[in-house]
């Protein structure tokens, strides 16, 4: 009769090997109508644990417990939230039931965690990309792991919001497999989802600098730069280069969305990139002033006109409020010529009498 006991939490077997250790009877805690107790770690377990634990003077606060399933070879750490549960059961989540491929009465053995050390990082991984459709994500998790004593790694817990659940794997903790996370400053980052999928395919191309304008290289060209004759290929190209216009690859780069949703590809755009003031194409200068690339525009150098609004100095001059006085300057040019014709005109031509004369016009009455 004492062995029975002592397995389902009477007795004093296991005292040597731990300061607490029982077993019991795993029941969802929907069987107590404690349906809140799914948001978070906290199991109930049976007023004779509490006695036990009173007697090895355990003052240590939150407690925390290993929950082994020996059958499966399956455990992880919990909390406590009461002591109420009928003699020799104990209710569980029914999240860590699933983790410890648990049944309905299958038997788990509890034992007392001293001491779990204080979470600094652990990294999580969500097993659909429905969780990245949140807003704040950081500010759910942290709602969340306020309800919880420990993480283990490998364990799976359950995030509840918009009446949705959310399944988050521990991939990895530190400075143990098993932390607290209460009144800890711990580091929190996320491995992409199991259901990832990156929208532009395996990472097998390489990018280079868009300004020398190769992008995307082949195989054949990886080949290429691997053999021994890498070396002379690519100064032959450079000399090939070396006369020809520089050019700009404009949104080569590929665009990545936060919630990891495809983006519309936007095809690389090539223009010649202007080396001075003086030499601007024209299809530079539309991009300059608000235009659209890829227009039908010639890549021809326009020359600067001196009429124009905007006084082009010499490349490697600053010159501030050159345009306003130049086009100052050129006011006062122009007045100064129409000045001198109307002059000389005046000379020559003897102004016509006015026909005009004031107050000849016949009155009328309003009556």
């Amino acid at each position: 009769m004492r062995g029975i006991f002592s397995r389902f939490g009477g007795g004093d077997e296991g005292y040597g090997r731990s300061i607490f250790q029982a077993s019991y009877r795993a029941y969802p805690v929907s069987f107590i109508d404690r349906p809140q107790l799914e948001l978070g770690d906290k199991v109930i377990l049976p007023p004779s644990a509490l006695d036990r634990i009173t007697r090895a003077q355990i003052d240590d606060f939150p407690m925390a417990f290993e929950a082994t399933n020996a059958k499966e070879g399956k455990s992880t750490h919990c909390g406590v939230l009461e002591f109420v549960a009928d003699e020799g059961v104990v209710y569980l989540p029914y999240w860590m039931m699933q983790n410890l491929l648990l049944g309905e009465g299958d038997v788990v053995k509890f034992s007392y965690a001293a001491s779990l050390p204080k979470g600094t990082y652990v990294k999580l991984r969500a097993q659909t990309s429905d969780f990245l459709d949140i807003s704040n994500p950081k500010a759910v998790l942290e709602t969340t792991l306020r309800q919880y004593t420990c993480l283990t790694v490998g364990d799976t817990f359950v995030i509840h919001y918009n009446d949705k659940k959310y399944y988050i794997d521990v991939v990895e903790a530190k400075p143990g497999n098993a932390i607290s996370v209460v009144d800890t400053d711990c580091e929190v980052d996320f491995a992409p989802p199991l259901d990832y999928v990156d929208p532009y395919g395996p990472d097998n191309t390489k990018f280079e600098d868009t300004n020398s304008g190769v992008i995307n290289k082949g195989a054949s060209q990886k080949k290429v730069e691997e053999s021994g004759d890498a070396t002379a290929t690519t100064s032959g190209d450079a000399t090939e280069d070396a006369g020809a216009p520089k050019t700009f690859l404009a949104f080569a780069s590929g665009g990545r969305r936060l919630d990891g949703k495809a983006v519309t590809d936007v095809a690389p755009k090539e223009i010649e990139i202007p080396t001075s003031s003086l030499n601007v194409t024209k299809e530079w200068q539309a991009l300059r002033q608000g235009g659209v690339l890829g227009g039908e525009t010639s890549k021809e150098a326009e020359k600067p006109n001196p009429d124009a609004d905007i006084d082009r100095k010499r490349s490697g001059k600053v010159v501030f409020g050159g345009a306003r006085q130049a086009a100052i300057a050129r006011k006062k040019e122009k007045a100064k010529t129409e000045d001198s014709a109307g002059a000389s005109k005046a000379g020559d031509k003897t102004p016509a009498a006015s026909s005009f004369e004031a107050f000849k016009g016949t009155g009328n009455k309003l009556r």
